[in-house]
């Protein structure tokens, strides 16, 4: 689970007072401190939040079609490697970090 994936949070959380509040990857965050607090409001507004983000970047996410799960991963971790990218100013390059593994240290590694 993507939400799990503690270099990627920490990476997130270093950096949250950087990231503007419209973009993808800063909605990511807050969605998931609204599951660290199981705020069932809070997450229920964060998911219709990233969707509708979702929606904006790749209008083929509209609506509640089924899609590529692979492609829509690789849709959101570009998205946030570029929103991190330009709010630290130093490129995050997230080609080698693995989703899967969420102990994975790799963003943090890349990162510093």
């Amino acid at each position: 689970n993507l939400l799990h994936c503690q270099g990627l949070i920490s990476l997130l959380k270093d950096n949250n007072d950087k990231i503007p509040a419209d973009y993808l990857s800063k909605t990511f965050y807050s969605l998931r401190q609204a599951t660290q607090t199981k705020n069932k409001e809070e997450i229920r507004r964060y998911l219709q939040l990233f969707k509708e983000r979702i929606e904006k970047l790749d209008p083929q996410y509209a609506g509640n079609n089924q899609h590529d799960s692979y492609e829509l991963l690789g849709l959101i971790l570009s998205t946030i490697d570029q929103e991190l990218s330009n709010a630290i100013g130093k490129k995050i390059d997230l080609t080698n970090f693995n989703p899967v593994d969420s102990s994975s240290n790799e963003l943090v590694r890349i990162a510093l």
